[in-house]
């Protein structure tokens, strides 16, 4: 680049650095060069990368998460080993996209963990770590009733809890799956939904997961339920008399 003739006084230049250099000519002032500035930071998620920066990014517990820095235009990549990453996320390290494992959850919704980029500026991106998981529960709850054998065609209420408490929307939607044994699932996309189990003896699995967002690959599956056909048992009233219709294949009591 060339300044103008009358050109005084400090001039902030941004270069790339290995792009190319900038000479100070004795006649016109200072020239101060500064590192080419962060233009934006970004986190993969299942669409692609999105700004990290514009609002709280949730993860679900055990996803490691990619983020990146694009550079002010023109430049299109960084050199000389910058940014720098930092942050009380365990981010750290130099260049230009770093991976951050996310394995303690948040203590709270305010407690949120960080990624900075540095370089000229910096930008930082606010990480809540969620776990999540599934609960089955038997429309004919009555008390006292096994929570791991179901009956044949019976049906069972699916639903979802979140730690810290935040909204299923939050955590990108959250889909019910059948991982094994069949049967009949609605999901409602919020961690909601039903399953009927098969009408065969044997056992299922349910698996429930992130429908959006970062942590698409962390799945929760339920463990193993069995299917039983039902059990029926005939109990005779100590009161009431043994009695038989002549002629009949029959007993009463």
């Amino acid at each position: 680049m060339t300044l103008p003739r009358n050109a005084t006084g400090l001039w902030n230049i941004y270069v790339a650095l290995g792009v190319g250099a900038v000479y100070l000519h004795p006649s016109r002032g200072v020239l101060k060069i500064l590192p080419q500035p962060i233009q934006s930071l970004q986190y993969l998620s299942d669409t692609g990368y999105v700004d990290a920066t514009s609002g709280t990014v949730y993860v679900a517990k055990g996803t490691t998460v990619s983020f990146r820095v694009v550079p002010m235009p023109p430049a299109t990549d960084f050199s000389g080993g910058i940014p720098v990453w930092s942050g009380t996320s365990g981010a750290s390290g130099v260049g230009q996209t770093i991976a951050v494992p996310f394995n303690t959850v948040s203590g709270s919704t305010i407690d949120l963990k960080t990624v900075t980029a540095t370089l000229g500026n910096a930008l930082t991106a606010n990480v809540l770590v969620y776990d999540f998981d599934g609960v089955l529960t038997p429309d004919d709850n009555f008390e006292g009733r096994s929570l791991t054998d179901f009956g044949v065609g019976e049906t069972i209420s699916l639903s979802a809890t979140f730690t810290p408490a935040i909204t299923p929307e939050q955590a990108g939607g959250l889909v019910w799956e059948v991982v094994d044994g069949g049967g009949d699932i609605t999901d409602n996309g919020d961690g909601t939904g039903s399953y009927t189990v098969p009408d065969s003896p044997g056992s299922f699995t349910l698996a429930l997961r992130p429908q959006k967002g970062p942590s698409t690959d962390v799945k929760k599956s339920q463990a193993p339920r069995n299917k039983r056909l039902p059990e029926v048992t005939q109990v005779r009233e100590a009161e009431v008399p043994l009695f038989h219709v002549q002629g009949k294949v029959s007993v009463g009591f």
